[in-house]
């Protein structure tokens, strides 16, 4: 038996505290690879939470899992799960909970639901101190998604912002997960004239780290494949 079916989804009378974590570490990564089983699982149980909001068949550790796989198939053609998800946010009786769906709202890999997703983030629905729980949660498949609707928000942003610390997380959670220079030239050619004093040193420090991770990428490329190299060691003596 593989290790994530032994820790299975419900918790174990008289189990480890690491048990318990390392159980919604292994469901959240299985279900963000795209394993097929335990995404379904994780669907199947979301639909029993939205029968019962106390179901012991999906507890506060394993939630997460069950959110992302919600996500990861919600899509412009298939609005039900997001729309499902949103209707346990509104009816979440604790703040911690709205916290942890919200950093899994926009985990979804499909840009017009990413786009929906980040409307909602910035409506009055979320408290503004909440939204860098859900800027930090973009799928990667939307980085780009993303970064273009910042532009064409950015007025908005900043006038409901201001200089808040919510303020310094659009520009780290949308900009750092690029790679290229050409990006890095991109973001710096758009703030050139719009810098504000509140984000200046984020916005140093994010463009600094694109480059970083584009020199990184640019030296594996030019690196002797691992292929190649394997091919060489197997046919040493």
């Amino acid at each position: 038996m593989f290790p994530a079916e032994a820790l299975g989804w419900e918790p174990v009378p008289g189990e480890s505290h690491f048990s318990t974590l390392l159980r919604a570490e292994v469901l959240q990564a299985l279900v963000t690879f795209g394993h097929d089983k335990t995404q379904n699982e994780a669907l199947d149980r979301f639909q029993i939470l939205l029968n019962d909001r106390k179901t012991p068949l999906l507890t506060a550790d394993t939630r997460a899992a069950a959110y992302i796989a919600v996500m990861m198939n919600a899509s412009s053609s298939h609005k039900e799960g997001f729309e499902a998800l949103l209707n346990v946010y509104r009816e979440a009786g604790t703040v911690q909970e709205k916290e942890r769906i919200l950093r899994y709202f926009a985990s979804s890999p499909d840009p017009d639901t990413v786009v929906d997703v980040l409307n909602f983030f910035s409506c009055d629905e979320v408290r503004d101190q909440d939204i860098i729980y859900g800027l930090c949660g973009i799928s990667l498949e939307c980085r780009e998604t993303a970064w273009k609707w910042m532009k064409e928000n950015w007025d908005l942003i900043l006038t409901k912002y201001g200089a808040g610390m919510p303020l310094t997380h659009f520009v780290r959670d949308i900009v750092t997960p690029f790679c290229s220079n050409e990006k890095a030239d991109e973001v710096e050619e758009f703030f050139a004239c719009r810098v504000h004093p509140s984000i200046a040193m984020t916005l140093k420090q994010s463009i600094e780290q694109v480059r970083i991770k584009a020199r990184w990428a640019q030296g594996v490329r030019q690196e002797q494949s691992l292929q190649e190299l394997v091919k060489q060691l197997a046919g040493k003596k």
